[in-house]
């Protein structure tokens, strides 16, 4: 039962875990299991505190914008802190089922209790970024001690004005951040007006034992788009074997444990007018948590240079990214769980996005720094307006120079000779050399946490 203290701040999954009042079969309050007694000696989730958890998650979805669930989709990696409320805390429940084992409720909480789901992604598709949130469930209350969910149902204050953005010198400007709250710019963006809670259950597998557990959740999001603002009807039905709370996804454990699947695709979102806006699609839904030492997010330019058609062509691109970074007794491990670089190619026909598309919970691209240099092995992917196109191997982009990370200038150089093969299996050109280089930085410790830009130079 020691790992439910130290497993970190994993977001996602503890969202799973719900149940809360009102929902079948489940007691408003923990009260003594008078018709079920429990064994001497067995385990009932009795370490957890009663307080919310707050963790990073990493999760994909396939999004296909408009009414065919068989139109095209595109895979996209969201990244950001989710905020979970459980038993033993105020308005969930603990019971022991008719077989003996225990299981208790929880749920993810919506942005009016504080926190985003996940930050955006940059969609190829819709040019532009997409942002995950849940669905809406509560009134606003303030997050009271001992508050009962739904009890003091009060206005929500009204947004502040955004505050300046930080000057752009050469120098950068520290900027402070905080973690969002209820009516903050950050978090105060549209809701739809369908209101849902996002419950469920973490369940004993064996009596007596909590770990493994089942947790499940039925989960409502919202997907704030050019569209509007889009929700699901019917829940994403996310399941997975757990080996603690929080169940935080680490390289030791083997398998899909520890990560959430959606057994329940494609799952339509519409807007308010009940208008089919978009599909989450058969190819993919996964998430997991995870509790990285460092986040950090940093905007980044690039040159590659490919051959298609007999011409040689350089793209220059600008973006974002955001990497993890992990300090063990093994050294300094890196994770690049975002990359979304823009630009133009006239040999591929158009606006490009440079992409690294992580495994989410596979745990790659992966990266080092140490005294030797900085290098990320990256599958990289290039959006065209024709298709996406993937290198037939790793790309190694890599500066010995770099001995500390970021390291603002030093560029990264990846090789040559690396096939450009489309979604058929062909190969339709090369791309011969990729450079990266940070030029922003924004970085901060895990959530909730303090944003800031690191001055050119740190």
């Amino acid at each position: 039962m020691g790992k439910l203290a130290h497993r970190g701040s994993s977001l996602f999954l503890l969202a799973f875990l719900v149940g809360a009042p009102g929902s079948p079969g489940v007691e408003s309050t923990p009260g003594p299991n008078e018709h079920h007694p429990l064994p001497a000696g067995s385990q009932t989730f009795l370490d957890l505190k009663p307080s919310a958890v707050i963790e990073q998650a990493i999760g994909i979805a396939d999004i296909a914008f408009g009414k065919d669930p068989n139109g095209v989709s595109e895979t996209l990696h969201f990244t950001g802190p989710v905020k979970v409320q459980k038993w033993p805390m105020p308005g969930y429940a603990k019971k022991v089922l008719p077989d003996g084992r225990v299981e208790i409720s929880a749920e993810i909480v919506d942005r009016e209790k504080g926190m985003l789901l996940a930050r955006c992604a940059t969609s190829f598709q819709v040019k532009a970024p997409v942002t995950i949130t849940v669905a809406p469930g509560y009134p606003w209350q303030p997050d009271e001690p001992g508050a009962e969910p739904g009890k003091n149902e009060e206005k929500a204050p009204k947004p502040k004005q955004p505050e300046p953005k930080p000057a752009e010198d050469e120098k950068g400007v520290v900027a402070t951040y905080r973690a969002p709250q209820p009516g903050d710019p950050v978090a105060g963006m549209t809701v739809s007006k369908f209101k849902h809670r996002s419950i469920g259950t973490i369940t004993q597998i064996k009596p007596g034992v909590d770990f493994p557990a089942m947790a499940a959740i039925d989960l409502y999001l919202n997907l704030h788009t050019p569209v509007g603002v889009l929700h699901n009807e019917q829940p994403l039905e996310l399941r997975s074997i757990i080996d603690g709370i929080p169940p935080v996804k680490v390289e030791a454990v083997d398998g899909k444990q520890n990560e959430w699947h959606a057994g329940n695709m494609p799952i339509r979102f519409v807007n308010d007018d009940g208008e089919t806006m978009a599909w989450m699609t058969t190819r993919a839904h996964s998430a997991c948590l995870v509790h990285p030492d460092v986040i950090t997010q940093a905007e980044v330019e690039a040159v590659v240079t490919v051959q298609v058609a007999g011409k040689d062509e350089k793209i220059r691109l600008k973006g974002m990214t955001e990497i993890h970074r992990y300090d063990n007794k093994d050294g300094t491990k890196l994770e690049m769980v975002q990359l979304f670089l823009d630009g133009n190619s006239d040999a591929l026909g158009g606006a490009v996005m440079l992409s690294a598309p992580n495994n989410g919970c596979r745990r790659v691209p992966i990266g080092k720094v140490s005294e030797k240099g900085t290098s990320f092995d990256l599958p990289l992917i290039l959006k065209t307006t024709s298709g996406e196109l993937h290198t037939g191997n790793i790309v190694r982009v890599a500066s010995a120079e770099a001995t500390e990370f970021p390291h603002f200038g030093e560029i990264l150089h990846g090789g040559s000779n690396h096939p450009l093969v489309d979604a058929d299996g062909k190969t339709i050109g090369n791309l011969d050399k990729v450079d990266l280089k940070v030029i922003r930085l924004y970085e901060h410790p895990p959530i909730p946490g303090v944003l800031f830009v690191v001055p050119r130079g740190h």
